[in-house]
């Protein structure tokens, strides 16, 4: 807490039943990012994608870490990655169904805009803009 999350003290020693689900995912979500870009910033050498990125272009995406790190990559790696990212995946699966892992990578991209109302949104954006505006630009929203 004192070396990555200090910022966010106060926020994390909220009583639960004063925030909502809405503004406590926010914080969570924050505090993971804001950690991780301190990370990033001490190791350069990170090679760091965004899941969003990886959805919408899912092979070449890969194709670019495989080069990146030096690892072979091949038609059928290729079409493996199709085919737990292809459109006529759902994009939804069953609670019970927790590793069921071929979704329809494209989709699933903008699949909080649905769920969420565009109040819940803009409260997220809010709270998160000072560490979300460091991956995301106003499009993304």
């Amino acid at each position: 807490m004192q070396d990555m999350l200090h910022p966010f003290v106060d926020a994390l020693q909220a009583n639960p039943n004063d925030i909502s689900l809405v503004d406590e995912g926010a914080i969570i979500w924050k505090c993971v990012y804001y950690v991780l870009n301190q990370f990033i910033e001490r190791n350069p050498n990170w090679i760091v994608r965004r899941h969003e990125d990886l959805s919408l272009d899912s092979v070449q995406e890969f194709r670019s870490l495989y080069n990146q790190l030096d690892i072979p990559f091949n038609n059928r790696i290729a079409n493996r990655i199709r085919s737990q990212t292809q459109a006529d995946n759902p994009v939804d699966v069953p609670s019970d169904q927790i590793h069921q892992l071929e979704r329809d990578s494209r989709k699933l991209v903008d699949r909080w805009k649905v769920k969420l109302t565009p109040e819940e949104i803009d409260r997220i954006r809010s709270l998160t803009m000072d560490v979300s505006n460091i991956w995301y630009s106003d499009d993304d929203w």
